[in-house]
């Protein structure tokens, strides 16, 4: 088709390009503030010319695709970044926490628990006699029993806790996986067709991200879509979706197996380390235990020490050999377990303050009550050659130094995320200023093909009007 005709053909398939170029500018205007939207470009092509010889006439051009505008090395350090993301995010989270237990700068913390129950032993080997001195001894013990008690319930409670947090994230794993599977199917669909499945992918993209938030996966396309892997198996392969399960292990806490065909079970829980779950499996596993065991360390050489001497004095009745804590078979759960003996609990004149007795009695001699008090600023050899004070002291300020620097690690990442979320919005991301021009050119070639129809139109009647 060449003449008037051609160039009316020529007027309408550019008014189709313009008016479809306009309809995709308007798509990404409104998707401007989307985070999860790429920019989507129009691909034009020049339509097959007509052969009249000796010349080719051009046709003009149509719209072949509207694609993403798209970088998958950008997109893949995006993913990879996310998970890093999730980690540090649920790190900072849980030390913030185990910081708060070990919160000693309010008062009435062990360290004070601590300074308060030397005290009440200076006050015994003061005043050996004294009722009123060995009941504050009683209290001011009992008190720091049950601060041991409750630092070791908060440190268990947030094992716990992340434990639950653990079998929330195995559910939404398996939910986002059975998402994927299902987008991959309908691109895989649409695509067949020749079509970009731009809106399906954007979609998918997300589900990626935000599978990636939870746990350090992998993924590489192949023909039937996105491949998924969660510590080297896969949760996502084409259309199928394969799940995750949690299952109580030895030590009372949720592992987490892959479920394969066949009843196959693969348990994956140390080849997860990093996003949200890697985080929430270093709490529970490696750092809550650590602190956990510290303290159990700091009350079982208490309970020992205490004892070794107090089992050498001599109570108001002139017996000896009494415990003054209850003993403790190990350092495990020691600050659990960790309680007065009913020898001094239930019969104050029992606290062993004096070094000896003679028939006569020497309710005055305070030595033994002397010698547990040197126990405050003696080392310890349970404790690393510290005395109890600097133990704790120095588990507080590990802590603290802990929890800074998970901090720290948590603003870099943040900072490196924004870095390439920014480098990936500059390739992908809608700017509006050059929609806005966008939009005047596309506005001005929808404009310009429809004066060439209507010049078109002009030469037609002037080719009847000569014919009359």
């Amino acid at each position: 088709m060449h003449g008037i005709y051609g160039l009316i053909d020529i007027g309408i398939s550019t008014l189709r390009t313009a008016q479809t170029a306009l309809m995709a500018t308007g798509d990404n205007i409104s998707n401007a503030e989307n985070p999860n939207f790429t920019r989507r470009e129009v691909v034009f092509q020049e339509k097959p010319p007509i052969v009249s010889l000796p010349i080719l006439i051009g046709r003009g051009a149509e719209v072949v695709k509207i694609k993403r505008v798209y970088d998958t090395f950008l997109a893949k350090q995006w993913q990879q970044e996310q998970a890093g993301m999730g980690y540090y995010e649920v790190k900072k989270e849980g030390m913030d926490r185990v910081e708060t237990i070990f919160n000693d700068l309010q008062g009435g913390g062990i360290s004070d628990n601590l300074t308060a129950f030397w005290n009440a032993w200076e006050e015994v080997a003061s005043d050996p006699t004294s009722s009123v001195a060995r009941q504050n001894l009683l209290y001011k013990t009992n008190t720091l029993i049950n601060n041991f008690h409750k630092m070791s319930d908060d440190l268990k409670g947030l094992q716990t806790d992340m434990d639950t947090e653990i079998a929330n994230a195995v559910t939404q794993i398996n939910t986002i996986s059975q998402q994927i599977a299902y987008l991959n199917q309908q691109i895989k669909s649409i695509e067949v067709r020749n079509v970009d499945a731009n809106n399906f992918r954007d979609e998918r993209d997300k589900l990626i991200r935000q599978l990636s938030e939870l746990g350090d996966v992998t993924t590489f396309e192949t023909e039937n879509g996105i491949t998924v892997l969660l510590g080297g198996m896969p949760l996502v392969e084409g259309n199928k979706a394969y799940s995750l399960e949690t299952e109580t292990n030895a030590t009372g806490h949720y592992q987490i197996n892959w479920l394969g065909e066949n009843n196959l079970k693969v348990n994956i829980t140390n080849r997860i380390t990093n996003g949200k779950v890697g985080a929430y499996l270093e709490l529970r596993d490696t750092i809550i235990p650590n602190y956990l065991n510290e303290v159990d360390k700091l009350a079982y050489n208490l309970v020992e020490e205490i004892n070794s001497q107090h089992q050498l004095g001599y109570g108001l009745d002139g017996n000896t050999g009494y415990n003054f804590f209850d003993p403790l078979a190990s350092i495990t759960d020691a600050a659990q377990n960790i309680n007065l003996s009913s020898d001094v609990s239930d019969s104050p004149d029992h606290i062993a303050a004096a070094s000896s007795w003679s028939t006569g009695g020497e309710p005055g001699n305070n030595q033994n009550a002397l010698a547990i008090l040197g126990l405050k600023d003696s080392p310890i050899a349970g404790l690393n050659n510290s005395t109890f004070g600097d133990f704790y002291h120095s588990l507080i300020g590990l802590v603290g130094t802990k929890t800074q620097e998970t901090n720290l690690n948590y603003d870099h990442q943040k900072m490196v995320l924004k870095e390439v979320k920014d480098r990936f919005d500059t390739v992908s991301g809608v700017s509006v200023d050059e929609e806005a021009a966008n939009l005047v050119k596309y506005q001005q070639m929808y404009n310009a093909s429809a004066k060439l129809i209507s010049v078109a139109d002009e030469m037609f009647k002037t080719l009847i009007n000569l014919g009359t």
